[in-house]
């Protein structure tokens, strides 16, 4: 008679498998999340509508990505005081955000529609 014996218990190989499955999965996103912010602030002060004066809200708009409990955040920012004011004069005419929020929301939920393939 052969006897069969676990090397490794299935459940703990399973939730060994399972959790570097899931930090290989984070290490991802976040890279994914870094490079596409870096790209979204490249792309809002490119493509900021309004007529600089002095140049401080086109070239401090920026992107953070914040690890959260539950997920992973985008943030996009105006580094001057009165980016809501771009945001809102004229009916949206100098927002920059919403555009941005726009263009590359998309983009972002494909790469992460790939990498969860």
């Amino acid at each position: 008679m052969i006897t069969f014996r676990w090397q490794v218990d299935p459940e703990t190989a399973l939730d060994a498998g399972q959790a570097a499955w899931m930090d290989d999965i984070n290490q991802q996103l976040r890279l994914i999340a870094q490079t596409r912010a870096d790209a979204i602030a490249a792309w809002m002060q490119a493509n900021a509508p309004w007529q600089d004066v002095t140049g401080a809200a086109r070239a401090r708009l920026h992107t953070d990505v914040e690890l959260l409990v539950e997920g992973l955040v985008i943030a996009l920012d105006h580094g001057v005081d009165y980016g809501l004011f771009l945001e809102l004069m004229g009916a949206g005419e100098f927002a920059i955000i919403g555009p941005a929020l726009d263009t590359w929301a998309p983009i972002v939920y494909d790469d992460l529609r790939r990498l969860l393939q």
